[in-house]
C-alpha cells in the first residue's frame, strides 16, 4: 500500500545523534514456609538508572518526504550504520528470612558500560534489506562480560510494508543461547491525515540461559500529523525465567521541528518465575517491573 501524502517541503539528512535518559524498577517478593521450621520470605529491590549516547548515519542520505517522520526511515528504506554508549548503574537491596540458615540482609551497586553496532542495508529498487547489530557489556567483577550478535534479512512486500527474519546468539560464560525472530512491519493510511503503523513478532529462544521458549510482540502507533506519534506495544512470554512474562508498554514523540524530535516511554510488566524448591516443592516469587525513558534526538 503506498502512503498517498507527498510534501514539498521534504528535508534531506545525513546523521542523526540523539540522547536517552531512562532506569527501572524491579522487585522480587517470594513468601514460603519450611515444614517444621515456620514462614519464610525473600525480597529483591532492583533500581537502575542508563544514559545512551546514539549516533546514526544514513549512508544515502534520508528524506522525510513521505509519511510520518518518525517512520521516515522505513518509508524511504533507508541505509544506516548505528553506534551508541550506555551506562547502566544499578543498586541492589536483598532482605530474606530463613529459620533454617538465618536471615540476610545486604546492599549492593553493579555498574555497567555497554557499547552497540548495528546497521541495515536496503537496495531500494528491489526491496531486499539485510540488518546486523553486535552489543558487549562489561559489568562490574565478578560478573562476566557478554556479548550479543544478531544477524537478519527481509524484504518490502509493499510499499510501506516488510517482512524480516532474524537470528541472534548471546555467548555469556559456557552458554550460547540463540533467538530466532520473524516480524511484520506495516504502515497504512486512515482518514483524513492520520496514519497509522504496525509490527507483529515471534520469537523462539533455544539453549542455556534463555529467557523464554516462544515470545509474541506487538506495536500498534498512530500519527495525527506527520510531526506527532503515539502508541502501545505488548509481549508476551510461555516462560518467565527473567523474573518477567507479560509486559506493557505506552510511548509517544514530537517533532517540535522537522530535525529535532522529543520522546517518552513507560513500560510495566509482571511475571511469577519459579525460583527454588523447598522439600520437593516448587517456590514462586511475585516480580514486578517499570521501566521509564525520555530522549532527544536529532538529525541534521
Amino acid at each position: 500500500m503506498l502512503v498517498p501524502f507527498s510534501f514539498a517541503s521534504a528535508e534531506e539528512f545525513e546523521f542523526e545523534s540523539g540522547l536517552v535518559l531512562g532506569g527501572s524498577e524491579r522487585e522480587w517478593r517470594s513468601d514460603f514456609s519450611v515444614p517444621g521450621f515456620g514462614d519464610a520470605s525473600f525480597d529483591l529491590d532492583e533500581d537502575t538508572d542508563e544514559v545512551t549516547l546514539f549516533g546514526r548515519w544514513y549512508v544515502g542520505g534520508l528524506s522525510d518526504e513521505r509519511g510520518p517522520r518518525a517512520q521516515a526511515a522505513f518509508v524511504d528504506r533507508a541505509s544506516f550504520v548505528d553506534v551508541a554508549y550506555t551506562r547502566s548503574d544499578t543498586t541492589a537491596s536483598v532482605f530474606s528470612v530463613n529459620p533454617v540458615v538465618g536471615d540476610f540482609n545486604e546492599r549492593g551497586d553493579l555498574e555497567s558500560d555497554i557499547f552497540d553496532v548495528a546497521f541495515r542495508y536496503v537496495d531500494k529498487s528491489s526491496g531486499w534489506f539485510g540488518s546486523g547489530g553486535l552489543r558487549h557489556t562489561n559489568p562490574d567483577s565478578p560478573v562476566a562480560d557478554f556479548t550479543s550478535l544478531n544477524i537478519g534479512f527481509g524484504k518490502y512486500l509493499l510499499d510501506t510494508t516488510a517482512l524480516q527474519f532474524n537470528v541472534a546468539r548471546l555467548d555469556i560464560e559456557e552458554s550460547d543461547p540463540m533467538e530466532y525472530g520473524l516480524s511484520l512491519s506495516h504502515l497504512g493510511s486512515l482518514s483524513g491525515q492520520w496514519q497509522y503503523a504496525v509490527e507483529l513478532g515471534y520469537t523462539y529462544a533455544d539453549g542455556d540461559f534463555a529467557l523464554f521458549d516462544d515470545a509474541w510482540q506487538s506495536t500498534f502507533s498512530l500519527y495525527p500529523t506527520r510531526d506527532i506519534e503515539f502508541g502501545v506495544a505488548a509481549v508476551y512470554r510461555d516462560q518467565d525465567v527473567s523474573g518477567i512474562r507479560d509486559s506493557y508498554e505506552g510511548f509517544a514523540s514530537w517533532f517540535i521541528t522537522p530535525s529535532v524530535q522529543l520522546s517518552a516511554r513507560y513500560a510495566y510488566g509482571e511475571g511469577e518465575p519459579e525460583v527454588g524448591f523447598v522439600q520437593g516443592e516448587s517456590v514462586f516469587a511475585d516480580v514486578e517491573q517499570s521501566r521509564f525513558g525520555v530522549s532527544l534526538n536529532m538529525r541534521f
